[in-house]
């Protein structure tokens, strides 16, 4: 295995799961936002 063929399986493995824990962040990030009524205040202008 050559250095390039560990970077390529360290994106696809780091890529997956980067993407999978950025969406729960951004989930988090906007259950956060919803709880403190910012969407709400969005939604009445």
């Amino acid at each position: 295995m050559s250095i390039n063929d560990l970077l390529m399986y360290g994106k696809l493995v780091g890529g997956s799961f980067s993407t999978a824990f950025g969406m729960q962040f951004s989930q988090h990030k906007f259950k956060q936002a919803e709880s403190k009524g910012y969407f709400s205040n969005l939604h009445l202008q």
